[in-house]
């Protein structure tokens, strides 16, 4: 009988290192008579001696090895043939696995068999195990077997898994923005195309541990391990594992395992399982403390589902880049240094006026891109759908894939312009120096849409430096405008959205009229938001000044820093209204600074002035400072929190002004026309007639 039983291990798997005990255990007579288990269900049926059949739910919870999500499984456990002294068993192991989707499905069919060897006081077990799942995406099947040896206190196991059949099944194809970009001609090309493969993976795994903790009704045990799993286009998985298992009332058992590998990274995975009758097929066995001779009737422990690792193999694309709003090719007029040719990438132009002579750019519909650092003297005027960049800042472009960063931009090189643009339709003009003289325009545009102008420095002796009259939808970005002669930018008879944004305007050595003017004869909204206005020049006018004649208005006023030396500004913020329609201020978080006292003759310091003389307004004023040079002013603030309704009589009664968080500081002084009044306590609000 002995021969017969270590002829079917030897066919299974190789036996594993006996291993030694750290307790001594008396082990069961041969002739041993065993109360019948489960007779419930089974009776005292001659089919089964002292291991009976049982059945279980498990559930996992988390990833593990080759797998995303949680699995179910149910478990159907069959012994075939017990020796009459119960010392060996032959037994089926079935389950079937569903995943946390409950869409795909896997399964386990095993035969095994163990030996208990009273003179070792081990149990020896090996195992053979037909597998099958569904991964989602491809349907796999493997042979896997193992090897065990269990003791009173320790045990250790070796498992192996083969894939048969398919092994690596492509299940789909995608491309992406991720990648390198570069140009060829006059296109630019890039992206990734990735293959999507499902592989299942051959291995091992290895596991060894010991009871670590014996309570009332309670077992518990660690273990720790390695595997290695590998397949067709991985990384080879060399990993390590660990496993806490307690066992209560040989009816349910926890598990929390954690591993770790290059492939999978670190998985951490809890399971809880529930066998009926009980785990070790003994109902009316021993509740606690098991013996090796007690765990021959119970599932092997191995990895349940077939490891499968999700694969993306990338490779360039060569995608031709688009316009996602029209769905056609950018086409780019490059302009570069010891260039003579037709504007591709391999020949550029040498000039930008050359590039603006190619009649494809006179077509519009292009982008002209500038990588010299060099000056050129020129006035250029932009088609439609025209984008005119530099590579001094870094540019981004609009794609299929997202917003991309170009090739060859963010150099630090701005190319100097003497002259002028002239903006259109769905144009865009970025990262150039432009230096304007004779009294012309810096950047101008008149019944245009869609126009942006960003990263720009302009200085302009005569005249503005952005003017934009008639248009609409108009984006001013990141722009310096330093020792500009008239307003600096300007947007005229404007509607739509209007954002002014992240702008710097400096007057040093010559003053500007307002620094930023904006008015609007529509439906628009305006957005002003974190400008650097500094004026040191007496002469100044309003560092913002916002004025509407018709249609309803939402305007914002954020975050905007404007600062005047010997109050050289006339005004802070300057915002009125004429529209009939509906308008909705918001001047909020502003630091509007005028160092030192007015000069002779000197008109009053608005900081923030408000006035509406035609429709209905809703105006908020919250946590703006206002300070002027301690020596002649008062220090006064509302509370904290506080709203106040303040009225006033211009021509059109104001409905209502909020003002919250303001801190302002108050010039008092007499002349002739104005009373100066002093308020105590903490709110109050100044008001003077229009």
């Amino acid at each position: 009988m002995k021969r017969a039983w270590l002829g079917l291990l030897t066919l299974f798997c190789t036996p594993l290192m006996l291993q030694a005990s750290t307790q001594e255990t008396t082990p069961a007579p041969q002739s041993e008579t065993v109360q019948a288990d489960v007779t419930e269900l089974f009776g005292d049926s001659a089919w089964f001696g002292r291991y009976h059949p049982h059945f279980g739910y498990r559930y996992q919870a988390g990833d593990t090895i080759g797998r995303i999500g949680g699995l179910s499984s149910f478990d159907g456990f069959l012994p075939l043939l017990e020796s009459y002294d119960s010392n060996s068993l032959l037994f089926l192991d079935a389950r079937l696995l569903i995943d946390s989707d409950s869409t795909n499905l896997g399964s386990n069919l095993g035969l095994g068999a163990r030996r208990y060897l009273p003179e070792w006081e081990r149990t020896l077990g090996a195992y053979l195990y037909y597998d099958t799942r569904n991964a989602g995406y491809a349907n796999f099947s493997q042979v896997s077997g193992g090897a065990e040896l269990i003791g009173d206190f320790w045990e250790g196991r070796l498992n192996w898994y083969v894939p048969t059949g398919t092994r690596r099944k492509q299940w789909g194809t995608g491309t992406s923005g991720v990648g390198n970009y570069y140009f060829s001609g006059h296109y630019l090309y890039g992206g990734t195309f990735t293959r999507f493969y499902q592989a299942a993976m051959t291995g091992v795994d290895m596991e060894a541990g010991r009871k670590i903790f014996t309570g009332f009704n309670t077992d518990v045990r660690a273990f720790a391990g390695w595997y290695h799993f590998q397949a067709q286009g991985s990384q080879q998985a060399w990993g390590w594992k660990s496993r806490i298992e307690s066992r209560i009332n040989d009816q349910v058992a926890l598990n929390l395992s954690v591993q770790n590998d290059r492939v999978f990274d670190t998985t951490v995975n809890f399971s809880v399982s529930f066998q009926w009758p009980s785990i070790t097929g003994l109902k009316n066995g021993p509740r606690m403390d098991l013996t090796a001779r007690d765990r021959l009737g119970e599932s092997p422990e191995r990895l349940r589902a077939i490891v499968v690792d999700n694969q993306e193999l990338n490779s360039p694309s060569n995608t031709l880049i688009r316009n996602p709003a029209t769905g056609n090719p950018y086409y780019f007029m490059h302009v570069a240094p010891g260039g003579n040719s037709d504007g591709s990438y391999e020949d550029p132009y040498e000039t930008l006026t050359k590039a603006f002579n190619d009649a494809r750019t006179q077509a519009g519909d292009v982008i002209v891109f500038d990588h010299r650092g060099t000056a050129e003297t020129g006035d250029f005027t932009l088609a439609p759908d025209t984008q005119v960049i530099s590579s001094g800042p870094a540019q981004y472009l609009n794609t299929q894939f997202g917003q991309q960063l170009l090739p060859g931009s963010n150099t630090g090189l701005m190319p100097q312009i003497y002259g002028s643009f002239t903006m259109d339709d769905r144009t865009l003009l970025s990262g150039f120096r432009i230096n304007t003289t004779d009294e012309a325009l810096s950047v101008s545009a008149d019944g245009a849409s869609q126009v942006t102008i960003i990263n720009n420095i302009i200085t302009n002796d005569g005249n503005s430096g952005i003017y934009l009259i008639n248009s609409q939808e108009i984006f001013i970005r990141n722009n310096t405008l330093q020792d500009v002669f008239d307003d600096a930018i300007v947007v005229a008879k404007g509607s739509g959205e209007i954002a002014i944004t992240d702008n710097t305007v400096k007057s040093e050595t010559s003053e500007f009229d307002d620094a930023i003017l904006v008015s609007v004869n529509n439906d628009a909204q305006i957005n002003i938001d974190r400008n650097t206005i500094t004026s040191q020049v007496q002469g100044s006018d309003n560092g913002i000044h916002v004025t509407t004649t018709a249609g309803d208005i939402t305007t914002r006023i954020r975050d905007n820093t404007i600062t005047g030396v010997d109050f050289s500004l006339a005004g802070g913020i300057k915002y009125q209204g004429n529209s009939t329609g509906t308008a909705h201020t918001t001047i909020s978080g502003n630091t509007i600074f005028n160092d030192d006292g007015p000069l002779a003759g000197s008109g009053v310091f608005n900081g923030i002035r408000v006035s509406y003389l035609n429709g209905s307004a809703t105006t908020d004023i919250i946590d703006n400072k206002i300070p002027r040079n301690p020596r002649t002013g008062t220090l006064a603030r509302t509370s904290d929190h506080r709203r106040h309704h303040n009225q006033y009589q211009p021509e059109h009664a104001l409905e209502s002004r909020r003002l919250r968080n303001l801190r302002l500081w108050l010039h008092r002084r007499h002349r002739a026309g104005h009373q100066s009044r002093h308020f105590p306590h903490e709110q109050y609000l100044r008001a003077q007639p229009v």
